[in-house]
């Protein structure tokens, strides 16, 4: 169609019309020279209609089906996520092969770094603590000379023979 437009208004507007569109030429043609006008105008009149209701429902549409492939795409997502996250927690913390289980055995476990560190400290018979308890307060160390019953400048034969002076003076 070619249109040339002579007049408008709010509420009319005036068009001169030349139809080439065979589909619109041969509907017009069944009418009257009469009643052509008036049917141009009817068909003009459901075409608008038409685009305006297909329109905003076509619209629509469109709008809902993007949302749900968008929708789709982020429920795959989370599924792939969620099962590589379960993949990789259950490599972190299987009981047998986990590195977290493995890492910690190595160092809390019975042969573990810390476990030897402990046993480097505080072993009954070698450890670290034990020879430093034995300098301190062992039978070797100034404490346990003193404490021994057997030496004669040890503090019991010492408290022994103050004690005796005592009794010696108030005798």
């Amino acid at each position: 169609m070619k249109g040339n437009q002579n007049e408008f208004s709010e509420e009319r507007l005036t068009l001169k019309l030349e139809v080439t569109d065979t589909v619109v030429c041969e509907y017009l043609r069944r009418f009257s020279e009469s009643e052509r006008a008036q049917k141009a105008l009817e068909a003009l009149k459901v075409g608008v209609i038409a685009i305006q209701s297909a329109s905003p429902s076509l619209d629509t549409r469109v709008v809902e089906e993007k949302f749900r492939q968008v929708e789709k795409e982020m429920d795959d997502k989370i599924a792939s996520f969620r099962d590589d996250l379960r993949e990789r927690l259950e490599q972190y913390f299987r009981a047998e092969s986990g590195s977290v289980p493995l890492c910690i055995e190595r160092h809390f476990g019975e042969n573990g770094s810390v476990s030897r560190i402990l046993e480097t400290y505080f072993n009954a018979e070698k450890g670290r603590l034990c020879d430093i308890l034995e300098g301190k307060v062992g039978p070797n160390s100034y404490i346990g000379r003193q404490m021994d019953p057997n030496n004669r400048e040890g503090l019991q034969n010492r408290i022994e023979k103050t004690v005796e002076e005592i009794l010696r003076e108030g005798s």
